[in-house]
């Protein structure tokens, strides 16, 4: 399965369980986290936290990265109080980041194992503060990784590539700017060259997105767009009810799960996701028995253009694909054991 970000952090065992059967192997550590108080303590809420992850993960046998979000330059201006002295911005930022490194190396997590995001989709006049911290980053710790996610609202996304590219380990852009044909060849460049990593980016805060067109339908979008991973909004908010406990009956921004104390339910967006992560496997199955087949490369192609495209309007195409793929795979193995 290709790996998943659901971007909310992960409070329990059970609610791991949910996230990593639909490709969960990208885990939030909150920026506020990351404070002096934290260093040099094994109890600190940071280490009990990348201890969970590591302890669910080796059960149910993944291998996991970390992200440090959502705007890690704001909270290191808050921590190293440099809001009350503006000429301290860039100190402070530089102290978070040594801050996080030694939190991390004492937790045993390499620099390859996380992300730092410095801004959550930076707007245009941002740019020039994110490139800086980037670069800033990247001098006290070349190994450390940085992340940024593209939101839907800038002005020139190839020049904001452009700006950004030279220090940026991950890039999460969403429909719109992989959709651009100038911007989606830089990207590929970045990876090519860079080693920069892509994940596809929906952030939609709706209930009343389409269960197939929506969420069956985005593994599919990442498998056109050739990504690392893909990335959605998000497993679950933590939305207090009224009687204190977690709310069971309200998921007021169209998150794939429900809370009541330490238990997740499954709404029925995680299912349809859930669906969109099955037809993947099926893609990989029928590669797997397809080989370099120019049939079975033929039907992808069709495949992944009409779940992209039909679904949106015909809610009965992805069980049509899946049938055909069944088929197909089924035929290729029968064909591979008769040579």
């Amino acid at each position: 399965v290709r790996p998943a970000h659901l971007c909310s952090p992960c409070q329990s065992a059970q609610g791991f369980g949910l996230e990593a059967d639909i490709g969960g192997r990208i885990y939030a550590l909150g920026t506020y986290l990351i404070c002096p108080e934290a260093v040099g303590n094994p109890q600190s809420a940071v280490r009990r936290m990348i201890d969970n992850y590591r302890r669910w993960a080796a059960d149910r046998g993944v291998k996991i990265v970390y992200f440090v979000k959502y705007d890690a330059y704001r909270a290191s201006q808050d921590i190293f109080n440099a809001k009350k002295d503006p000429a301290r911005r860039w100190s402070a930022w530089e102290d978070y980041v040594r801050t996080l490194a030694k939190i991390m190396e004492e937790a045993g997590v390499a620099c390859s194992d996380y992300y730092v995001l410095v801004r959550d989709e930076p707007k245009n006049a941002e740019l020039e503060m994110v490139r800086e911290a980037q670069e800033r980053l990247k001098r006290v710790c070349p190994a450390m990784r940085t992340y940024v996610s593209v939101g839907h609202n800038i002005e020139g996304p190839v020049d904001y590539v452009d700006c950004l590219g030279p220090t940026t380990d991950l890039w999460a852009p969403g429909d719109r700017i992989f959709g651009e044909p100038a911007t989606r060849t830089r990207l590929l460049e970045l990876k090519a060259k860079r080693g920069a990593k892509l994940l596809h980016y929906r952030c939609s805060t709706s209930v009343a997105e389409p269960l197939v067109g929506y969420f069956r339908a985005h593994c599919w979008r990442g498998e056109r767009w050739n990504v690392d991973a893909d990335m959605i909004y998000q497993f679950n908010i933590y939305n207090p009810g009224r009687r204190g406990d977690w709310s069971f009956k309200v998921a007021p921004q169209g998150e794939l799960s429900y809370k009541t104390g330490d238990t997740f339910h499954p709404s029925v967006r995680y299912m349809a996701y859930r669906e969109g992560v099955t037809d993947i496997r099926y893609l990989a199955k029928l590669r797997e028995a397809g080989g370099d087949d120019p049939e079975v490369r033929a039907f992808i192609e069709d495949a992944v253009g009409r779940m992209t495209a039909v679904c949106e309007h015909d809610a009965a195409e992805p069980a049509r694909i899946r049938t055909e793929m069944a088929d197909l795979i089924l035929r290729k193995q029968t064909e591979a054991r008769k040579k």
